[in-house]
């Protein structure tokens, strides 16, 4: 059983490290560009009221 894990673990780690970086930089790009990634464009009181709402 140890053996598969092992197995397991590495694959996952190397798909997640090959998916990562692909994945995860337009998603960041999107938050820092518009503020919040949901909608094209934020202001403080959207934000605020998305916060009361959650």
């Amino acid at each position: 059983m140890s053996n598969k894990t092992n197995k397991t673990n590495k694959t996952n780690k190397t798909n997640s490290n090959e998916a990562a970086p692909e994945e995860v930089l337009p998603k960041p790009k999107k938050e820092k560009k518009k503020g919040v990634g949901t909608y094209p464009f934020r202001t403080k009181n959207d934000i605020l009221a998305q916060i009361q709402t959650d």
